[in-house]
């Protein structure tokens, strides 16, 4: 998702520590998002590095140094710290006041190295913005919830979405144990034959209809006599005045193809 607040926390906040004392129910969503939002309004960056998605980890890391230096220069230089424009962004973080609404799910992706791959994404209604629905969105990674940021999302588009679950974890099932929902396969034998390879029966040669198997007929240039025209005694160009060429839908197969 490319909206999140994340990014304009650390950009325009002052850095807290203020992680909280309570466990945080990682399998709740919407425990997930209220976290992640309480913490996006207090600033408090350690408490979005420690539940944020990995997408947000990452960016709240390479970010938040470089951030630091910048604001303390300013502030040494100017006497003022950086002005940040604000955003629809922090309008909804701001503005949250602490009620969440209708769940709904869909699919997004994370990168993964070279590879992005599909992860499954919980948004929470917290208000509305324009015609849009606002969202604090949580990302399902390692069998938890991650807070990974805000978005706005058209209300007739977030009433399609889904009330459950779009993506089903991956789960390892060892040789010989049941699947979820499924049978159990059977163990291989210890001395398996190795299954051999048979071939499927060879199709039915069908027989060419242009020449009816000879794989040749009549040549067209001479129509038939041998010779290069009807006044001339020389022979054919096309045939060499053996009247018969190789048919040219089967190539002289006389199979049709």
């Amino acid at each position: 998702m490319s909206r999140t607040h994340l990014l304009s926390v650390v950009l325009g906040g002052v850095l807290t520590a203020s992680i909280s004392a309570q466990p945080l129910d990682r399998q709740d969503p919407v425990a997930v998002a209220r976290a992640g939002l309480t913490a996006a309004q207090q600033d408090d960056f350690r408490t979005l590095i420690v539940i944020g998605s990995s997408w947000a980890r990452r960016q709240m890391a390479l970010i938040e140094p470089e951030t630091t230096a910048r604001r303390l220069a300013q502030e040494v230089i100017t006497g003022h710290p950086i002005e940040r424009e604000r955003t629809w962004m922090d309008d909804i973080v701001d503005g949250w006041n602490g009620a969440t609404g209708q769940v709904r799910y869909r699919t997004g992706s994370v990168s993964r190295g070279y590879s992005v791959q599909e992860v499954q994404e919980c948004v929470i209604e917290i208000g509305a913005i324009g015609r849009d629905t606002a969202v604090a969105v949580v990302q399902r990674e390692n069998r938890q919830w991650g807070y990974h940021g805000v978005d706005r999302i058209p209300t007739p588009v977030f009433q399609t979405l889904s009330t459950v679950p779009t993506l089903v974890e991956e789960q390892f099932t060892p040789l010989g144990s049941a699947p979820p929902g499924g049978a159990v396969p059977p163990a291989p034998a210890a001395n398996a034959p190795v299954p051999v390879f048979t071939p499927p029966p060879a199709a039915s040669v069908a027989t060419c209809p242009a020449c009816g198997g000879a794989g040749s007929t009549m040549c067209m240039a001479c129509g038939g006599d041998g010779y290069r025209s009807s006044l001339s005694n020389d022979p054919c160009g096309a045939c060499g005045g053996q009247v018969l060429q190789t048919c040219r839908l089967c190539g002289g197969t006389g199979q049709s193809r």
